[in-house]
């Protein structure tokens, strides 16, 4: 879990709005491919 705190400490390659299917895989890709990822959701279902 990211503190808002962390925000000013850490740079992203990549920030991903929204936490679904999509999002998420995206996220896991970049990942893989060894960048920096954040991913920003909201938590509530659809």
């Amino acid at each position: 879990m990211v503190r808002m705190t962390d925000q000013l400490e850490n740079s992203y390659d990549v920030v991903v709005v929204g936490g679904g299917a999509a999002g998420l895989n995206g996220a896991l890709m970049l990942a893989r491919s060894r960048r920096s990822v954040a991913v920003i959701d909201s938590g509530a279902p659809p």
